[in-house]
Parts: structure tokens; C-alpha cells; sequence
């Protein structure tokens, strides 16, 4: 049986894979909101370390500005936030940086990412 943390990482995945650059920053800007402050000075630190461009390069800690910065990395170039984020957390809470931010995803986004998921074999006409 695969964990909460897991199950929430996967979610997040679906999300970045599937979600709009909108409700993807939504997203960001809730989680990151909801982080401890070491975390999202990690999350800072390591958005400086890894920024390509000075587009990418965090200027304040705050969870708008990581928020778009994350969002933006993401639709540029898929799946290297993921990457960026499997940095460890300096918390015990969580493992990495991308189980912490997955973890404080909003429960309607993470909900309804489950649900499109979930749908995606069903037939148009079971929904009438």
C-alpha cells in the first residue's frame, strides 16, 4: 500500500503534467504559503543555486515570487522542478523538498486533479 506522502507526491505530479499554468501557480502559492519558514528558505536557496537565467533567479523568499518563478521553470522546460525539488528539507516532517511542497498542496486541487485522474477511462456518457 503506497503512503500518504507518496500518494500526495503522485498527485502533485498529475498536476504539473496536466494542470494549467493558472491553477498550477495557485497551487504554488498555496503550498509554499503553507511551508515552514526553514523549508521555504531552502526552497529559496536552492531556486538561487539552480537558476539558469536571471528570469529564474529568486530575489525575495516570499511564496508569490517562489510561486512564479517554480511555475514558470516548469512550463518551460517539464519536469525539472521535480528535479529541483528532491533537494532534502531541512525539516524532519519530510523527506525532500518536493514531499513537503506536495504535502501542502490545497485538498480542492489535490482533489480535483484525483478525480480527473480517476475519470479519464470513464465513458462521457457515465457522467449524464
Amino acid at each position: 500500500m503506497r503512503s500518504t506522502n507518496d500518494r500526495r507526491t503522485d498527485l502533485y505530479a498529475y498536476l504539473l503534467s496536466t494542470g494549467s499554468r493558472e491553477q498550477i501557480l495557485e497551487a504554488h502559492v498555496a503550498a509554499f504559503g503553507k511551508l515552514g519558514s526553514e523549508d521555504r528558505e531552502a526552497l529559496f536557496l536552492r531556486m538561487q543555486d539552480v537558476s539558469r537565467t536571471p528570469a529564474e533567479h529568486p530575489q525575495t523568499s516570499t511564496p508569490e515570487e517562489l510561486a512564479r518563478i517554480a511555475t514558470d521553470i516548469e512550463f518551460e522546460s517539464p519536469g525539472r522542478l521535480s528535479i529541483i525539488l528532491e533537494s532534502p528539507a531541512p525539516v524532519g516532517d519530510y523527506p525532500t523538498l518536493l514531499d513537503a511542497v506536495a504535502h501542502h498542496i490545497p485538498r480542492r486541487i489535490e482533489t480535483l486533479t484525483a478525480f480527473r485522474e480517476w475519470s479519464d477511462g470513464a465513458e462521457d456518457d457515465w457522467f449524464e
